[in-house]
């Protein structure tokens, strides 16, 4: 799968081709889980090393408003796991 093929299969809601998203500007491997459930995106942060939220949530931020997911009507955060 291509970059730009990544980048329109998470503007369509594709939870797989959003979290491989956020990877790549996260610069962490396979940290973000996503799902999404009636509307709402949750983005799950897991890692043994994960770092602080406050490092990773704008980043998070701007990548979501980036994609404008028009089926996603609130954005969850996770519990993370340690």
């Amino acid at each position: 799968m291509t970059y730009p093929n990544i980048i329109e299969l998470a503007k369509q809601g594709d939870t797989d081709a959003i979290a491989h998203f956020l990877n790549q500007s996260l610069n962490f491997p396979d940290i973000p889980k996503v799902s999404i459930k009636q509307g709402c995106l949750k983005v799950v942060l897991e890692s043994a090393t994960v770092p602080q939220q406050a490092e990773l949530l704008p980043i998070i931020i701007t990548e979501i408003t980036y994609l404008n997911l028009a089926s996603i009507k609130t954005v969850k955060q996770g519990e993370s796991v340690y």
